[in-house]
């Protein structure tokens, strides 16, 4: 599946690369403007990989308890 939509991602940017209308490889694709215009922005951006899906995860967790604090905690959890 993940293929698939990788292949799809590179067929609509070689469509409207050719000079295809937005509208035209929309209809061809079966999906929105602004989800051609995601993978082209991407494809701009010179990433070799720009096809692949990026992760959604937070790069950072604020709010996290520091690793030291978790380790003592399981630590005392482990006694009881």
């Amino acid at each position: 599946m993940k293929q698939k939509i990788e292949k799809l991602r590179k067929k609509t940017i070689k469509l409207l690369l050719s000079g295809k209308p937005v509208k035209e490889i929309c209809e061809i694709v079966g999906l929105s403007r602004q989800w051609v215009y995601k993978w082209y922005k991407r494809y701009l951006k010179g990433d070799k990989l720009w096809f692949k899906e990026h992760s959604r995860a937070p790069h950072n967790i604020p709010h996290k308890t520091p690793p030291e604090i978790e380790q003592a905690l399981i630590s005392i959890r482990k006694k009881f």
